[in-house]
């Protein structure tokens, strides 16, 4: 019960930072052009130019809040104010003085599409307190990601430490590295390779952290795998996100079981279905373990380099492509047909799996 108390806290907490507080949502605004009118913009518009205006006077003490996934040119009544930028925030006050006008006409420019999944605009104001009034949306455009990126690794320890507290010797097992290199393993060791309640835990551990990690790097490069616009999600969008990408990779985990099991009973070789399987998943725990530990600390010290973000990103087709080479040799010790046999089995089972993971993570 404490736990759970503990996780809602820690969820909540990003609403009580907020210090942001919205008195215009411009998507409401936003207009795009057929070359002829200016038009209201629609959901399934293509537009990669957006348009909107508002009196200078009304939201003279306000500021300007654009945050996109993909970098903008904004122009001010015509004028070139940024170029390749994705977020920023602009007082209004200190605009007026430099473009002069009654009403300001923004013109936001991408060479990507724009739209409300890759897009905020607002006028915000500051607050010096937490408003009550439950219709207040509050908008914390530098620090939502990083609240989030922490609150979920929080939740993680606890659910880790929750886990190993309930089955102490399963969780040694996945995280030894040694029996991660070592072709013997003991006896008693075979009751790990069902699919039980406990190795369950640990799957959707993997997914979360998987989840996690995916996301952080996609917030920081050019990857994309179709969900680019957390850069401008709120906060509760991305625990929606991570959510969502975490059942993802458990349906995929899930698929890969009966694959393997399918697979082997196809090839004769049943008996090693729930090793392979289990030694697939302790590889993803340590390895990937080990990489989101890198890139949170990172991460939450205010790291920007996208180089190396980027080299966090391209690690994972050379982790799949070790852990095909050293499934093959630990299964070898447990099959007792020919190598080309065993070697059939891996290209059903890895080979040509890591193709199609690869085919996706570069999209």
């Amino acid at each position: 019960m404490r736990v759970v108390l503990f996780v809602i806290v820690v969820f909540f907490a990003h609403a009580v930072m907020a210090q942001w507080v919205v008195k215009k949502d411009l998507r409401d605004a936003w207009l795009v052009s057929d070359s002829v009118n200016y038009k209201p913009y629609q959901d399934d518009s293509d537009a990669t130019s957006l348009y909107m205006s508002f009196p200078v006077r009304t939201f003279k003490t306000d500021y300007l809040i654009v945050k996109s996934a993909n970098p903008l040119s904004m122009l001010i009544n015509g004028v070139v104010v940024l170029d390749g930028e994705k977020e920023f925030k602009l007082p209004i006050d200190s605009l007026s003085k430099r473009y002069a006008a009654e009403n300001f006409f923004i013109t936001l420019h991408s060479d990507e599409r724009l739209s409300k999944d890759n897009l905020q605009t607002y006028l915000v104001s500051k607050v010096q307190h937490q408003a009550t009034a439950p219709e207040e949306l509050y908008l914390k455009t530098t620090t939502v990601f990083r609240d989030f990126s922490i609150t979920a690794a929080l939740v993680m320890i606890i659910f880790l430490v929750t886990i190993i507290r309930v089955n102490p010797g399963l969780s040694a097992d996945y995280f030894s590295i040694r029996k991660l290199f070592s072709n013997r393993e003991s006896e008693d060791d075979h009751y790990y390779y069902r699919v039980t309640s406990a190795t369950i835990l640990f799957y959707v551990f993997t997914s979360l952290m998987i989840a996690l990690f995916l996301m952080v790097i996609i917030r920081f490069t050019g990857v994309r795998l179709g969900i680019e616009g957390i850069s401008t999600a709120s906060y509760w969008s991305l625990v929606f996100t991570w959510l969502v990408i975490s059942l993802y990779v458990l349906i995929f985990l899930f698929i890969k079981i009966v694959i393997i099991y399918l697979i082997s009973v196809l090839f004769g070789i049943r008996e090693v279905a729930g090793y392979h399987f289990f030694n697939f998943v302790r590889i993803l725990l340590i390895t990937v373990g080990i990489l989101s530990l890198i890139l949170l600390i990172y991460f939450v010290l205010h790291g920007q380099g996208q180089s190396f973000y980027n080299f966090l990103f391209a690690t994972l087709p050379w982790i799949l492509g070790a852990w095909i080479v050293l499934g093959f040799f630990k299964l070898a010790s447990r099959v007792r047909h020919s190598a080309f046999h065993l070697f059939s089995y891996i290209c059903a089972t890895e080979l040509i799996p890591f193709f199609i993971i690869i085919e996706v993570l570069n999209k």
